[in-house]
């Protein structure tokens, strides 16, 4: 089978860790070579997607497909009306049924995102616009709730405080979103998707998202190859490592070891359900059977917030737990490695980065040598559906992917927890927008120089055994482009 993968952008989370988890578990994959490098503010031509979904279709294709690349050119382009209608986005949907027609055997395994409970952050004026497109959100969907005047007058007064164009703007793209989004559940119902996964992005409990799921999932009843959960970055990894666990016939099992010794029953931030729904959900999508510890070769170990709940990164690393309790978490897989299983390690301490305290006890207990995963990155869902992929690749290949896992390492926990908020300092001491770099090159030379620094003050780290580069992938500080490789 040849597989076919449309990304929902050229980050490294979208176009990369697909491809080379894939590639890691013996499997080849095309992919547009003239998306990289585009102006990440474009929209990737739809011509130009369609040539390429033409070119590599087939009665021997497996389609991996970004929806909002292939009707709006990209995640940060599903936010605006700026490029695409309504019209025009359910007419680009339609050459997948066109395809399918012609060949009926291709599998198509689609992801696509139920739109922010906010606007995009591509510069620092817009932080006010999104905290009150986030409240506004939220009331109005309380407010339509409870019908209380309390509610009703404070969503008054947020809306009194955003331009009436943006407003108008968000709200049309809302629905041109969710009427794609309901014609990609009817794909799904007609078999024009093979699978498909709603991926709720940055949300919380309450706002206009919660009603179109609702809609989405009463349009799904019935449908046991729609899927909807929490996320968005990491659809293709789980689409396209899930799509080649199935046709190699895996059934994996797993087991979950939560090291706080709770249940996963806490919302992160950023999330709008309890996260061990969204691991139900993973689970059954990616086929993984949880079984027993004692029955597991992969264990899937959780350390959960501490009992304050999930706070974000903030601009200086900010241990939760105590060098004893980190311990106590490092014993326990350690414990389980000596009994010969492949411990992964998902820290959801904190939003939006891991914290190196919990990899130094690893490392002084059991060594990460021994350590088969890490995820730490964005938000908890963005973290789980990558290292659930990992699973699967590790599964196929048979072997521990060393440099997929420093690369995390360095990623999630290096830049995110530590190095993140100091670059983000010292370029906008400089006189930078850290969301909107003049300057890349010089970006990358001061991410290179503070991440030296940060790797001599971390143990761990000084005796890391690859080669490694950062960069910045795009002309801002949210994310980092982290490559490994072994000595020569």
């Amino acid at each position: 089978m040849r597989y076919v993968y449309l990304p929902l952008d050229d980050r490294p989370c979208t176009y990369s860790f697909p491809v080379q988890l894939a590639n890691a578990a013996g499997v080849g994959v095309c992919v547009p070579c003239d998306l990289p490098g585009k102006d990440y503010k474009s929209a990737y031509p739809y011509a130009q997607a369609e040539a390429f979904l033409r070119a590599h279709a087939g009665e021997d294709a497996c389609i991996i497909l970004a929806v909002d690349q292939l009707c709006y050119g990209g995640l940060l382009q599903s936010r605006s009306m700026s490029g695409t209608d309504q019209a025009a986005a359910l007419a680009r949907l339609k050459l997948i049924r066109e395809l399918k027609k012609q060949y009926p055997a291709m599998q198509v395994h689609a992801f696509s995102v139920i739109m922010r409970a906010s606007i995009s952050t591509l510069s620092q004026s817009d932080l006010v616009h999104y905290n009150n497109m986030t409240l506004y959100c939220r009331l109005a969907h309380k407010a339509r709730l409870t019908g209380s005047r309390e509610d009703r007058e404070a969503l008054e007064q947020v809306t009194a405080q955003l331009p009436k164009e943006l407003l108008s703007h968000y709200l049309s793209v809302r629905r041109r979103n969710h009427t794609v989004n309901r014609a990609c559940v009817e794909m799904a119902r007609e078999g024009f998707f093979d699978s498909l996964m709603l991926l709720q992005e940055d949300a919380q409990e309450y706002g206009l998202h919660r009603l179109e799921q609702e809609e989405l999932l009463q349009h799904a009843q019935g449908c046991e190859n729609v899927y909807l959960h929490n996320g968005a970055d990491e659809g293709g990894v789980m689409a396209l490592l899930c799509a080649v666990a199935r046709e190699k016939k895996l059934r994996m099992q797993a087991a979950v070891c939560y090291l706080r010794g709770d249940e996963g029953t806490f919302v992160a931030r950023y999330e709008d359900r309890p996260f061990c729904e969204n691991l139900k959900s993973y689970l059954a999508y990616a086929g993984i059977d949880v079984v027993p510890v004692s029955e597991a070769q992969q264990v899937l170990c959780i350390l959960s917030p501490d009992e304050m709940g999930q706070k974000d990164m903030t601009d200086d690393v900010q241990e939760t737990d105590d060098e004893d309790m980190r311990r106590r978490f490092a014993v326990q897989m350690a414990q389980l490695a000596a009994q010969g299983k492949h411990c992964y390690l998902l820290d959801l301490t904190v939003a939006n980065g891991g914290l190196p305290g919990i990899l130094q006890s690893t490392d002084d207990v059991m060594g990460l040598d021994k350590l088969w995963g890490y995820s730490a990155w964005n938000t908890s869902c963005n973290a789980l559906g990558t290292i659930v992929a990992q699973m699967l690749s590790d599964a196929l290949s048979g072997v521990r992917n060393e440099c997929f896992l420093w690369e995390r390492i360095l990623d999630d926990c290096l830049y995110e927890g530590v190095v993140r908020a100091r670059l983000r300092r010292y370029l906008t001491a400089l006189g930078e927008d850290a969301m909107a770099l003049r300057d890349k090159q010089g970006g990358d030379l001061a991410l290179q120089k503070l991440a030296g620094e940060a790797m001599d003050e971390i143990p761990f780290l000084r005796s890391m055994p690859l080669d490694a580069t950062l960069s910045l992938p795009w002309p801002r500080v949210f994310e980092c482009r982290a490559e490994c490789r072994k000595s020569v």
